[in-house]
């Protein structure tokens, strides 16, 4: 399951209640400047892949939500609950298909998504995701193990 929250008066709003689904697009540093771009013009005015050159691909089980065919990775989600939240609209979504550039995958097909070089948005900044600071359980593990899984 994954969530977004939509403002009410945005183009997105109107076509998540009309398609009752979305398509998230995980964001690689070279597509930084295009995502802020789409996140800052509405797609009511302009079409928004024309204006960024990026390139819109049929995403996996979806009936009208495009994927962007440059993201490294691409969620495909079916709206299965909403949520008024007051200046937001929560939308809870099952993803139904999960789309990965082949050169994530390494030789077992298992994801390497440090190789994605993605972006994240926090509090009106973007920042490259950086340095493996851990892993689920490091803080207990023995030090064999956190060296193993580490490298260090």
């Amino acid at each position: 399951m994954l969530s977004i929250s939509v403002r009410p008066e945005r183009y997105s709003h109107e076509l998540l209640l009309l398609h009752q689904e979305f398509v998230v697009n995980l964001v690689s540093t070279d597509l930084a400047a295009a995502t802020d771009y789409c996140g800052v013009v509405s797609g009511r005015d302009l079409d928004k892949f024309a204006a960024t050159g990026l390139s819109p691909v049929p995403a996996a089980k979806m009936t009208s939500t495009p994927a962007v065919a440059e993201s490294p990775l691409s969620l495909s989600c079916k709206v299965v609950e909403k949520k008024e939240l007051g200046s937001h609209t929560l939308f809870i979504g099952e993803i139904v298909a999960v789309e990965v550039q082949s050169g994530l995958l390494d030789a077992n097909n298992a994801l390497r998504l440090e190789r994605a070089n993605l972006v994240c948005y926090q509090h009106g900044q973007y920042y490259e995701v950086g340095e493996k600071l851990g892993f689920f359980g490091y803080s207990v593990a023995k030090p064999a193990v956190r060296k193993r899984r580490m490298g260090r």
